[in-house]
């Protein structure tokens, strides 16, 4: 399915764990990168191109993805989660 702006999701880049992120529209003055997301990643602010093969849904894979026991990654899920109002 097609992915919205500012949408809660997880992003996986190579090396790196599956991390929450949220869609972001294309900078302004930026081209699209066909065949990938724009994401900026919960808890550090960084910002990717991510295939999207490599972005689903929140609700995806959940409770694998969040049983990574990093503070880093229980701080990025408690700013998802109140992203998403939960």
């Amino acid at each position: 399915r097609e992915l919205l702006p500012y949408e809660v999701v997880w992003a996986k880049l190579p090396s790196f764990p599956w991390w929450p992120a949220q869609v972001q529209n294309t900078p302004e003055g930026v081209a699209e990168k066909p065949g990938k997301v724009f994401v900026v990643f919960y808890g550090d602010q960084n910002v990717a191109w991510v295939p999207r093969k490599n972005v689903t849904p929140f609700d995806v894979d959940y409770d694998a993805r969040a049983a990574n026991g990093s503070r880093g990654l229980q701080k990025a899920l408690g700013a998802a989660w109140t992203a998403v109002g939960g």
